[in-house]
């Protein structure tokens, strides 16, 4: 499945881990996350050798 086609919307990022401890060996970056119908997996991005993350944030705000 490619990056784009998971269900990102209304998806928790729970934890975000960058593991350089063998760098230039083993560098990876795992995101804990929890979708939306409520099962949680990780995603690890292996042999990373450059990120860049956006991340919308949003208001956290009572519903209407």
């Amino acid at each position: 499945m490619k990056f784009n086609e998971y269900p990102w919307h209304d998806a928790v990022v729970k934890s975000i881990h960058i593991d350089r401890s063998n760098s230039g060996y083993k560098d990876f970056i795992l995101l804990e996350v929890v979708w939306p119908d409520d099962s949680c997996s990780s995603v690890i991005f292996q042999e990373v050798y450059f990120a860049r993350l956006s991340m919308n944030f949003g208001i956290v705000a009572p519903e209407a």
